[in-house]
């Protein structure tokens, strides 16, 4: 763990894994409608440890209760995607999977790239601004590009222990 917000329930971790980013993190507002789509690996014990893609729109531009910090999204999310990114069609991340309303089918939550920026500079990480997935035209070349930025986290329930 290298530095946490709480307010907005992120954490900025150090990985082994060493990866080339590919993708803009956008600064800009999303609008209502946006076509989306989520990587991560849900329910690793259950559905395989292999990354899963799902798609959808913005569905509202305020998370729960209308707080502006969020987007709701239709893009169906489990377990596990808890911290994944949320993309735009032309590959920008544009939010934070947070979260996943249970009374409803396909209403999840994920905290906008702005929360996000601010997070990394706050913390000297240099945000991605000159590599782009954009040019590829391929749905699947994209998602191909783009999950070697995705890694799964086993557990984090121990440093959980230490800040909360």
């Amino acid at each position: 763990l290298i530095s946490f917000d709480k307010t907005n329930d992120i954490a900025l971790l150090k990985v082994k894994k060493k990866c080339q980013i590919n993708y803009l993190l956008s600064s800009n507002t999303i609008d209502i409608g946006t076509r989306i789509f989520v990587l991560g690996y849900p329910m690793v014990d259950l559905l395989g440890g292999e990354i899963k893609a799902t798609d959808g729109i913005i569905s509202s531009a305020s998370g729960f209760g209308n707080d502006s910090r969020y987007y709701q999204i239709s893009a169906p999310i489990q377990p596990g995607n808890s911290g994944g990114p949320l993309f735009d069609y032309n590959g920008n991340l544009i939010g934070l999977i947070t979260s996943k309303f249970t009374y409803g089918e396909n209403v999840g939550y994920a905290l906008k790239s702005y929360f996000i920026s601010s997070f990394l500079e706050k913390n000297g990480i240099e945000i991605p601004r000159d590599k782009k997935v954009i040019n590829i035209k391929s749905f699947t070349q994209k998602i191909n590009s783009l999950k070697t930025n995705v890694v799964t986290i086993e557990s984090i329930r121990n440093w959980q222990k230490n800040y909360y």
